[in-house]
């Protein structure tokens, strides 16, 4: 039977790379605690996610990403991210890789994002997508990405973040499209423990993919996290801890058909706030 499984996961996972499905992966364990929404939250892993969110970090910040795709080591998710507060923009550059010598992809990032006031901020990310198969033309091209992030007031933030809007194919293999989508999300919070968000993704040729998550943080340094999404359904929990400098991650989430994936993330935060 775990033979089975385990060809079943290789196959879906083949049918999901010939759509570069390292652009579509949410990057970061606390988003996956929360039902794999990314769009709205403030977080290192923004370059990744939506470079507009960078605006609203104040420090160098560093993070480390890790997930293991239905505990199939070959389907791992790695990543790294770095932001540069500045005083006039704020730069990310980040890097997820998936897979094995004879198979993987890589999404290398370079942002930008700036403020416009206190409420609304945009920002940008120039990606290079690659793919390598083994004895198969490696594949390439770079698109871009945008994002938008809106503090209406003090308990709510609206974001939306469109990957690839001008619908642009791998290089030297022009039937293979690199997928487009959009997703917008929202985060209220009812007071400094408890917070509910919501997310919606559109993707081009798929249904409309749902997600909702819950956040409460019983003391500062502590928070669990709960979610839920669609199409495919997943049920998420995860839990982060505040250490010195260090958020350190944890989440889990579960595929109604494929099964568990591990998430694991840390942030460090080494660098002083940029003063304006």
């Amino acid at each position: 039977m775990k033979a089975v499984k385990t060809a079943l996961i290789m196959l879906i996972f083949n049918v999901h790379c010939i759509n570069a499905q390292v652009s579509l992966n949410p990057i970061g364990a606390d988003a996956w605690g929360s039902g794999g929404q990314s769009v709205a939250q403030v977080s290192v892993f923004g370059v990744q996610n939506n470079p507009a969110a960078m605006v609203y970090l104040k420090k160098i910040i560093a993070g480390l990403y890790q997930e293991i795709k239905y505990k199939q080591v070959p389907l791992s998710v790695s990543a790294i991210a770095l932001v540069l507060p500045g005083k006039y923009a704020h730069f990310g550059l980040g890097l997820v890789q998936q897979g094995t010598a004879t198979f993987n992809q890589q999404k290398v990032s370079a942002g930008i994002a700036k403020g416009l006031n206190e409420q609304l901020a945009m920002g940008i990310n120039f990606v290079f997508l690659g793919t390598h198969m083994e004895e198969q033309t490696y594949k390439s091209n770079f698109i871009a990405e945008f994002g938008l992030f809106i503090k209406t007031t003090s308990k709510l933030q609206l974001a939306c973040f469109i990957s690839n809007p001008t619908q642009v194919k791998y290089r030297f293999v022009l039937v293979e499209p690199i997928p487009s989508f959009v997703r917008a999300g929202f985060v209220y919070r009812f007071s400094s423990q408890f917070k509910l968000s919501g997310e919606i993704e559109h993707r081009t040729g798929f249904k409309n993919a749902p997600k909702l998550g819950i956040e409460y943080a019983p003391v500062p340094i502590f928070t669990l996290y709960a979610g839920w999404s669609n199409n495919p359904v997943h049920i998420t929990f995860g839990m982060a801890l505040q250490y010195k400098n260090a958020r350190i991650s944890l989440a889990a989430s579960r595929h109604e058909i494929l099964g568990i994936t591990p998430h694991f993330s840390v942030v460090f935060e080494p660098g002083k706030s940029v003063k304006k």
